[in-house]
């Protein structure tokens, strides 16, 4: 039994090696607004992969791999719960539940337009931790999913596009926002924003995850500070700036009503090394 048990995990972590290069030829970056691919290919066995490697790789007892299977059947639950587009907003939170992170106080960061800036900087310092770098969001970073047409598994030739007006209940965008706001509403003490101020459509664009959901659901009885780091390429005009704000106008109201202090820095030395390497 222990043998096979180990077996087992061998050729679910190959899996997922395996899988999840391919996965970062082709990054899902969640700021996009339509993304009509199929569920990832192998998604069950990078999902338990991951579980595995992130909760405890080391672990041989069956324990484990019920645990990892619980969690990904209460997500597949959550995706067949209705129709594609359909999704209810509360419909991940039994898998949520289940995976919820315990933040650390000073160091959460958000991100929009920046995630391989945002993602270097929590490789690489302990200043730094994301939602992807979470277990709840480890597990599904990078990757696409729905139902299929009669909701009896994934559906993996095509899922609806992220369009709120026509698609509102779509299966990654539900989990997203979810998590999203769960994120917001347990950061403690400082928080970092690493937002790009070159893209014309502002740092702060209304569409952004950041924008609708996490900067909202920041709880002012346990936020105390917000320091935005503002990154441009090296070599770019950019579209705007700490001295001349654009969209970041609406982020310090924000930010103002809540009664959370902010500071905003144009290129920090350590974020502008990685972000010119990075961002293009």
């Amino acid at each position: 039994m222990a043998s096979s048990f180990g077996c087992l995990i061998f050729a679910t972590l190959l899996v997922l090696s395996c899988a999840d290069r391919q996965v970062a030829k082709r990054r899902f970056i969640r700021d996009a607004v339509a993304y009509e691919e199929g569920t990832t290919p192998h998604f069950e066995n990078i999902f338990l992969g991951r579980c595995f490697e992130h909760g405890c790789l080391s672990c041989t007892d069956e324990n484990k791999m019920a645990d990892c299977q619980n969690i990904y059947n209460a997500f597949l639950d959550a995706v067949l719960s209705a129709p594609n587009c359909e999704l209810d907003d509360n419909a991940y939170d039994t898998f949520i539940s289940m995976v919820a992170p315990n933040l650390p106080e000073d160091m959460t960061a958000f991100w929009s337009g920046t995630y391989d800036i945002a993602h270097e900087l929590s490789s690489i310092t302990r200043d730094f931790y994301t939602m992807e770098d979470s277990f709840m969001g480890y597990l599904v970073d990078g990757l696409n999913w729905c139902g299929n047409a009669d909701q009896t598994g994934l559906g993996f030739l095509e899922c609806p596009s992220w369009d709120y007006d026509k698609c509102y209940g779509q299966a990654t965008s539900v989990f997203w926002n979810k998590a999203s706001a769960t994120i917001a509403a347990q950061a403690r003490g400082e928080v970092s924003v690493v937002l790009n101020g070159d893209t014309t459509e502002g740092a702060f664009r209304d569409s952004s995850f950041f924008a609708r959901v996490e900067a909202p659901n920041l709880d002012p009885a346990k936020v105390t500070k917000a320091n935005i780091l503002l990154v441009h390429e090296l070599g770019s005009i950019p579209y705007e700036t700490c001295d001349e704000p654009i969209t970041l106008i609406n982020l310090w109201s924000l930010l103002e009503e809540k009664g959370i202090e902010y500071s905003c820095t144009d290129n920090p030395e350590y974020v502008f090394t990685l972000f010119t390497l990075h961002v293009r």
